[in-house]
């Protein structure tokens, strides 16, 4: 197969312009992964294939009669395939390291366009989607699939001879301090990429009160009492203010390191949940104002 293939082709997301969903990334990966599958088995073996039919009919390769020798001929086939199998899936892995942890030789900021990461308020709390550890699990479990795929192609024994026993599979090793040394890249990398979204959460602690329900807890007992109108007109100015500010003043997206955070499912839920708030204030003034009137 060529040299240039790869299990995961890291130039199109190299060359993408719009920041990724993670869910994206991922079928892209697997699209990427299958399709190399699919030359590994339709092309490569099948080439590979046609050249020991060929070496068979012009008596290159030795009888059935002659067991040792075909044994020992087909083993050396193996073995070269073997090498190509382990030289495409540590290539792969390394590109697609690269992709994901910025090499020292690169002059871009990032291989990549982003991978898109929500603030989401959920219920009294606010929560990244996806998560950190979402996109960990993701990025780990490529190299996984990788090193699947390139342990399961088979023999070209078990394409030759329909009455085949021998071993089924081509066995690549790529050593487990290899693979585990690509993982740690990418945990380490997602852990210190998470500091900037984490820091950017802080601009909503201002806010807290409010995603906390402690705000609607406090307008329950302020219901509760009596007070005239100006003190009623005073609380809901103060929550108008609140919402404006939370709808007209967030940033709704940046980037932030390796991240294209998204704010707005987060800003709409607290400017619901605050404008909430303000109309239970102002039906109690208009409450209080028709039983005066009446």
């Amino acid at each position: 197969f060529s040299r240039q293939l790869r299990l995961v082709d890291i130039h199109e997301f190299q060359t993408k312009l719009e920041p990724l969903e993670l869910k994206e990334f991922q079928t892209c990966c697997m699209k990427h992964i299958d399709a190399a599958r699919d030359k590994l088995i339709k092309r490569w073996l099948s080439e590979i294939q046609h050249i020991f039919y060929k070496g068979h009919k012009q008596k290159q390769i030795p009888s059935e009669h002659e067991a040792d020798q075909l044994a020992a001929f087909y083993n050396c086939a193996a073995n070269l395939m073997t090498s190509q199998l382990q030289s495409l899936g540590l290539l792969s892995m390394d590109d697609y390291t690269d992709l994901l942890v910025q090499p020292p030789t690169s002059a871009r900021a990032y291989e990549h366009s982003g991978f898109i990461l929500r603030f989401v308020l959920d219920d009294d709390r606010i929560k990244f989607e996806p998560n950190f550890d979402d996109f960990e699990t993701v990025f780990l479990n490529i190299y996984d699939v990788m090193l699947k795929v390139i342990c399961a192609i088979p023999r070209i024994e078990t394409k030759l001879y329909s009455a085949y026993e021998g071993e089924t599979l081509l066995k690549p090793c790529i050593l487990p301090e290899i693979l585990a040394a690509h993982k740690s890249k990418v945990s380490e990398v997602v852990k210190q990429e998470g500091d900037g979204p984490l820091k950017h959460l802080k601009q909503f602690d201002k806010y807290k009160f409010i995603i906390s329900k402690q705000a609607d807890n406090d307008i329950d007992t302020f219901l509760q009492e009596e007070h005239t109108f100006d003190e009623y007109a005073r609380e809901l100015r103060k929550f108008k203010q609140f919402a404006e500010q939370i709808q007209f003043k967030s940033v709704r997206s940046l980037r932030l390191g390796m991240f294209q955070v998204h704010c707005d499912d987060l800003i709409r839920a607290l400017t619901k949940r605050t404008e909430a708030i303000c109309e239970r204030i102002l039906t109690r003034m208009m409450d209080d104002w028709a039983t005066r009137s009446s």
